[in-house]
């Protein structure tokens, strides 16, 4: 626990130039540092889909720091910051549906993001994951859990309230978990991870 702690107290020191002290608080005070830990393989390629400012990708760079770091993200003022922050060895601006990658992956990650993509989409995005794994890879999925209501109505309220425009695409957990074993991926486990803060909590 204590080595979390001091891992969390590094990532407040390393982005709250960028993201001011309020917010770095808050987002490193929900990383999942130990899940993360957890599920990461000792070596390899890692793709963060939907980046934001990168701070996955820096907790992978301090936790691992052989593995190389790929992000993507449609959102150019986010993916500078991302880019300051993680330091990847390689940054991507565009849409995960659009992007064209010859390299394959060890771990795949997706935080809070799949919500954001049409309900029609989401199988076509897990699909793309899916190519884009090396055999035994895995992909490192958290979102909002429907059926948590605290989550679910938190999550919405912020998110229309960044982007008044934004559709709202959330599912149950079980859903998820048919939807991503459809796609030709096993089950390793869940979790759910209480935060102080809105963020996906499964």
């Amino acid at each position: 626990m204590l080595k979390y702690i001091i891992i969390k107290i590094k990532i407040f020191f390393l982005i709250i130039t960028e993201l001011g002290i309020l917010t770095a608080s808050i987002k490193t005070l929900i990383l999942p540092l130990k899940l993360l830990d957890k599920e990461l393989p000792k070596r390899g390629r890692v793709l963060d889909i939907g980046c934001g400012e990168g701070l996955y990708a820096l907790s992978v760079k301090i936790l691992r720091p052989n593995m190389k770091v790929t992000i993507i993200d449609t959102n150019q003022h986010k993916l500078q910051k991302a880019r300051k922050i993680s330091k990847p060895h390689n940054s991507i601006s565009d849409s995960f549906e659009n992007i064209e990658l010859k390299e394959k992956f060890d771990f795949v990650i997706s935080n809070d993001f799949m919500h954001h993509i049409n309900y029609e989409q989401h199988n076509f995005f897990i699909k793309k994951v899916v190519s884009l794994l090396n055999i035994n890879g895995k992909f490192f999925f958290k979102d909002v859990n429907q059926a948590d209501s605290i989550d679910n109505k938190l999550t919405k309220y912020f998110d229309l309230k960044i982007e008044p425009n934004l559709k709202i695409c959330f599912r149950e957990k079980n859903e998820w978990v048919y939807l991503v074993k459809r796609c030709g991926l096993s089950l390793v486990s869940t979790y759910n991870y209480i935060n102080i803060w809105v963020a996906s909590r499964t």
